[in-house]
């Protein structure tokens, strides 16, 4: 076996320089020297970062920062994403707040549900007294109401139940959720073995609330005294009572109260008729008067 002498030179071929480089060379630059040497570009010296001059502390790069923390990804760092605005929900008809439309819409102002009152008949007669023994959400004074309260949370709406079978609900703030509540009081008589079902259930009144300007009453009143209605001595509210079951209560502060249907259709119709006649009578400064 021949020795080897480390100072003398010994040729290589192409072959064996190649596996040199792979073994030694290439594998044996740490990959924060990478980072470094990849961020050399034209108009920096030999050995500087991006970011770092003659003279000069490194400058923290965000750019910079978020390939770092890529590493080991498929593609390039993504730039953070920019923090958007959280507008607030506007709630509709069924979620109780309603939102004015401004003056330059031809849109009328929201209605807002208030209350929903259903009637149904529970198919037999019931004994209000045992009833009221068994359950103990019910209230039953027989010297001052006919009939039996049974309240429950969810949703919240009260039943009064009379001995007749006939059932009022109120309470509810859409019409599926009145339907609703009804089906679920019946459910509570019917668990406690009270042979009940509901039979001819229908909504006999919605009330519902808009919300305006301020108004001056007064002139309201005088437009059209045949139609409105107002006492300032008696109630500080206009009544408006045109040809129908529905009853509007218009107040000084802009709030409208509007019941004796049992469907919007009739509120909407009696909007678009009197909404350009309060608009006559607006009055955008309003004092109060104690």
């Amino acid at each position: 076996m021949s020795e080897l002498h480390f100072d003398a030179f010994y040729p290589m071929d192409d072959e064996a320089v190649e596996n040199f480089y792979l073994l030694f060379v290439e594998n044996a630059t740490p990959k924060g020297e990478e980072e470094e040497v990849e961020g050399q570009g034209k108009g920096h010296p030999e050995g500087q970062t991006v970011g770092q001059r003659e003279g000069h502390p490194e400058v923290f790069s965000p750019d910079r920062a978020a390939v770092k923390l890529n590493k080991g990804g498929c593609g390039p760092a993504h730039p953070p994403a920019p923090e958007g605005k959280l507008h607030p929900t506007e709630v509709g008809l069924d979620g109780g707040m309603s939102r004015l439309m401004p003056d330059g819409a031809d849109d009328l102002p929201l209605l807002c549900i208030r209350n929903v009152v259903s009637i149904a008949d529970l198919g037999s007669k019931l004994d209000l007294a045992l009833i009221s023994q068994t359950l103990w959400n019910t209230e039953h004074k027989a010297t001052r109401a006919l009939g039996l309260l049974m309240r429950i949370r969810r949703p919240r709406t009260t039943a009064n139940i009379f001995r007749s079978g006939k059932m009022i609900c109120t309470g509810a703030t859409s019409m599926e959720e009145c339907r609703q509540a009804t089906r679920r009081h019946a459910r509570i008589l019917q668990k406690a073995g009270f042979p009940v079902r509901i039979l001819n259930f229908r909504i006999i009144n919605c009330v519902c609330t808009v919300k305006t300007f301020p108004m001056d009453l007064e002139g309201l009143v005088r437009s059209d005294p045949d139609h409105f209605w107002f006492e300032p001595e008696l109630c500080t509210s206009a009544l408006y009572r045109p040809a129908g079951s529905i009853t509007v209560t218009i107040h000084r502060r802009g709030t409208i109260v509007l019941m004796g249907s049992s469907s919007l259709d009739g509120y909407k119709q009696l909007l678009k008729t009197l909404y350009p006649m309060l608009k006559l009578f607006r009055q955008d400064h309003f004092n109060k008067v104690f």
